[in-house]
This record gives structure tokens, C-alpha cells and sequence, in this order.
């Protein structure tokens, strides 16, 4: 009995997630700086993540890459628990761009940006130029 209790709380809780879809496009950049400039490039081939953060983690809803003009479009669905939760998207980009001292590094890193309004399908989101950090 109580195994069945269990299963119908699964069951209900499943179906009282809110699901939505993103669609997000934008541009993304490298800053480099010296002495006397700033100057910004747009990067190609940049791992752009659409996620969904949650309290304890967050999940990939999507994943895409930028073109050689820096340009994306990420598409993905997400779930929440509750009819009334949901998902709060933001975008992690895996990149190699100068640190702030000019150097080149290797290994990739991450930026994450939260800045996003949480707006779904039917509606894309114009993000504009991401500039990476």
C-alpha cells in the first residue's frame, strides 16, 4: 500500500512539472587589451551551453557552437518541479580566450552568463554580443 502511495506522489509530482523551451541568439567575443588599446574579436568554435539552474545542480538543455563570426543559436526545453516553478535558464560558454594579463591559455575555460530574461517559445531571445571574460 504504501508502495502504491509512493508511485501515485512520483507520478503526480512528474506531472505537476512545468516544462519550457528557449531559443536564444547572440554573438559572442574576445576582448584583448594592451598598453594602449581594447579591442574586441569575434571567436569562433566556442562550446555554448544552454542550462536550466537548479538548487543543488543544473541541467544541460541544450548545446550548440558558434560559427567563425562568433554567431549562436541554442535551442532546448527544461523542468522544474511544480506547475508554478520555472526553469531559469542561463548560458555557460567553454572558451579560450586571453586572461586579462593578454596571455593565451590552452585549456578551455568557462563564463558564465546569468543575464538572460527567462522569456520561452514562441519568442527568441536576442541576446546581442556576449562579450567573454
Amino acid at each position: 500500500m504504501i508502495r502504491l502511495l509512493l508511485l501515485q506522489s512520483s507520478l503526480l509530482a512528474a506531472a505537476a512539472a512545468k516544462e519550457e523551451c528557449y531559443a536564444i541568439n547572440g554573438k559572442v567575443e574576445c576582448e584583448f587589451a594592451d598598453e594602449t588599446t581594447t579591442s574586441r574579436v569575434p571567436v569562433g568554435k566556442v562550446q555554448v551551453d544552454l542550462m536550466d539552474e537548479d538548487s543543488f545542480s543544473s541541467e544541460l538543455m541544450g548545446r550548440t557552437w558558434t560559427d567563425d563570426e562568433g554567431y549562436f543559436n541554442v535551442t532546448g526545453c527544461g523542468s522544474d518541479f511544480g506547475s508554478w516553478n520555472s526553469p531559469d535558464p542561463y548560458l555557460k560558454f567553454f572558451h579560450k580566450c586571453p586572461i586579462s594579463n593578454g596571455a593565451i591559455l590552452d585549456e578551455r575555460r568557462v563564463f558564465n552568463y546569468y543575464s538572460l530574461l527567462p522569456i520561452p517559445l514562441p519568442v527568441v531571445k536576442e541576446q546581442g554580443t556576449i562579450t567573454l571574460k
